[in-house]
C-alpha cells in the first residue's frame, strides 16, 4: 500500500493567520475555495506515492538529511498569483531564504529512492499555496498582508496528504529537527 506524502516546514501562527485572511479574500474575489488554515505550509519537497513499506528507511534518511542542514530564516517577500511567467492556477504566499533550495535539493537527493513517483526536478521556490482553481484563468492582484516578521525554520516535517472531497487532510508522520 502506499502513502501520499511531502515534507514541508510549518508556518508561525501569526504567519497562518494573516495568510489565511489574504487566502479567504482572494478565494471570494476568484469565486473558488481558499486553502484550510490548517493546511498552510511551505512545502520543501513532494515526494508523491510512497509505499508504505519504505517508510522506515525514508525515515532515516529523512532524519539524518535535516541533521546536515542547517536552521535558516524565512522572510515573507509578498502575494502573487502563481505559477510565474503563467496563465495562473493558484495564489501564492512567497517567501525568501538562503537556506531553502539546499534544504529542498538534499530532501529531493536524499528522498528519492523511496519516492519512484516524485514529479520532475523544478526550481525550488519557498511559498505557501493559498489558494488553488481548478483551470487557469486570468486573476485580479491578490490582496497583501501586513508585514509579517522573519522566522526562523528550525524543522521540517514529513505530511501523509489524503484526497477528500471536502478538501485535502494532512497528517503528521514524523518531525526532523535541523542541525
Amino acid at each position: 500500500m502506499s502513502m501520499r506524502l511531502f515534507v514541508a516546514i510549518e508556518l508561525p501562527p501569526e504567519h497562518v493567520v494573516a495568510l489565511a485572511s489574504v487566502g479567504r479574500q482572494a478565494a471570494t474575489a476568484s469565486d473558488c475555495r481558499p486553502t484550510a488554515p490548517r493546511n498552510l505550509h511551505v512545502t520543501a519537497c513532494f515526494l508523491g506515492d510512497v509505499d508504505e513499506a519504505s517508510l522506515g528507511k525514508l525515515d532515516d534518511v529523512l532524519r539524518t538529511t535535516a541533521s546536515r542542514v542547517k536552521p535558516f530564516e524565512l522572510s515573507f517577500r509578498d502575494v502573487t498569483n502563481a505559477p510565474p511567467r503563467r496563465l495562473p492556477t493558484m495564489v501564492w504566499g512567497n517567501y525568501d531564504g538562503a537556506g531553502f533550495a539546499g534544504l529542498a535539493a538534499a530532501i529531493r537527493a536524499a528522498a528519492a529512492p523511496f519516492a519512484p513517483a516524485m514529479p520532475p526536478e523544478k526550481e525550488a521556490l519557498a511559498h505557501v499555496t493559498l489558494v488553488r482553481f481548478r483551470d487557469a484563468r486570468p486573476l485580479p492582484e491578490p490582496p497583501q498582508p501586513a508585514a509579517l516578521a522573519p522566522f526562523t525554520a528550525r524543522e521540517i516535517v514529513l505530511f501523509e496528504s489524503e484526497l477528500l472531497p471536502g478538501g485535502p487532510v494532512y497528517t503528521e508522520r514524523a518531525r526532523y529537527p535541523l542541525a
